[in-house]
């Protein structure tokens, strides 16, 4: 989250308080998709899940479409992608780690997105 500091004058021009605001970043699709899909964490478990699970794969894609269209509808972003994760194979599970969650945070914040990620994996709205 960015902040800014918003300083306030009396009538004589001297400074009499300052204060602090949280400013939300604009939303950046793009920024988000080109750091997003090129993470590896998140590749190694979309092969993985191409290859085992049919139900996670329509799930995956969904989630893809939904990103690539830039779309404002976060509700269905977040519904396919914890469909998604919460039917990853096993043999994907230990892909997310506290380090991989870290590292999709990072990008969702510095991308302007109102959602984070637990530490299962699943996304949260802020």
């Amino acid at each position: 989250m960015l902040s800014k500091i918003v300083e306030f004058y009396d009538e004589n021009g001297a400074l009499v308080a300052t204060k602090t605001i949280e400013i939300q970043p604009e939303i950046n699709w793009n920024k988000f998709n080109i750091n997003f899909f090129k993470n590896q964490n998140f590749n190694h478990i979309r092969l993985l899940i191409k290859k085992e699970n049919s139900v996670s794969e329509l799930s995956a894609m969904r989630m893809e479409s939904l990103a690539l269209k830039n779309t404002e509808n976060f509700e269905i972003f977040v519904e396919c992608w914890n469909g998604m994760v919460q039917s990853i194979p096993d043999s994907a599970a230990p892909l997310i780690t506290k380090e991989c969650i870290n590292t999709w945070n990072s990008i969702a914040n510095d991308s302007g997105m109102p959602f984070i990620y637990s530490d299962d994996g699943t996304i949260e709205m802020k």
